[in-house]
């Protein structure tokens, strides 16, 4: 939605309205068939720190959702997120009991890259808790560039995969390093 000219403002709104409450009880309620997030699909308008908070709040619970991107298809004005609104990302992110293993942000989110780098390595830790316990809703694993894994991960990555039986992806797009 948020980056579709043929959509009006006002159009986007009145679907994020009916959109965003459904999404919200689901994530709250912990759905399975939600494991990825785009927020310019669901709030389409703007994604702003008051969005993230609130985000967060329903992700306290949430072993599902597995990867959150923030800001694509919305145009640099519709993106409200601050390091404010990220913080609340990190706190849920940094709690132990989040699914989420990746977090995108566009480059036009004002998040700072040392929040960035923050929350990549919050979604690299849940990564290796998961894989390191065979959690069989982990089918797949973002290795990207911005990922939050680390070279000294690896080992502990290698280890886990010798046991797990639930994941069968390793994605290295946009990873320059390998």
């Amino acid at each position: 939605l948020g980056g579709n000219p043929e959509i009006s403002d006002a159009l986007k709104a009145d679907i994020a309205a009916a959109c965003v409450p459904k999404v919200v009880a689901a994530l709250a309620a912990d759905a399975p068939n939600v494991i990825h997030l785009d927020t310019a699909g669901i709030w389409g308008v703007d994604f702003g720190d008051a969005e993230a908070a609130a985000l967060a709040n329903c992700l306290e619970a949430n072993t599902q959702l597995q990867s959150l991107a923030i800001g694509f298809g919305a145009s640099t004005s519709s993106s409200s997120l601050t390091d404010v609104g990220a913080t609340h990302l990190e706190r849920v992110l940094g709690s132990g009991c989040s699914g989420v293993v990746s977090v995108r942000f566009q480059d036009s989110v004002n998040v700072s890259s040392a929040r960035r780098s923050a929350i990549g390595q919050l979604c690299a830790a849940n990564a290796l808790r998961r894989a390191t316990a065979n959690d069989p809703a982990l089918k797949s694993l973002p290795l990207e560039q911005h990922s939050g894994f680390a070279d000294a991960d690896m080992p502990q990555l290698a280890a886990a995969l010798r046991t797990n039986m639930a994941l069968r992806t390793l994605s290295f797009t946009s990873n320059k390093a390998v």
